[in-house]
């Protein structure tokens, strides 16, 4: 089963939360999340909305799309590959 990026990066906050906040602190508010997904305690809030700020603001440059046949511009896989292994995100290909 494929997860969504919105369950990636929750469970990754989720894992971090506790060493971020305080584990015992979180141990009386707890995580608990309403309908829309926002978290009820008010620092676990402005955590998350941070979390997602650093992994928001990561761009990957791409290798400018050549044409290989006098056609349909391509991106080649080897450089694509090293440009994404350049930034230090993990990379995983399926």
């Amino acid at each position: 089963m494929t997860k969504t990026v919105e369950e990636v990066r929750r469970a990754a906050f989720e894992a971090v939360a506790p060493k971020l906040i305080g584990a015992s602190f979180l141990a009386e508010y707890d995580l608990y999340r309403n309908e829309l997904g926002e978290y009820h305690y008010n620092p676990a809030a402005y955590y998350w909305k941070a979390f997602n700020a650093g992994l928001d603001a990561v761009e990957i440059e791409l290798p400018e799309p050549h044409s290989t046949n006098g056609g349909d511009c391509v991106i080649d896989y080897d450089e694509t590959l090293v440009a994404i292994e350049q930034t230090g995100l993990g990379l995983k290909i399926k």
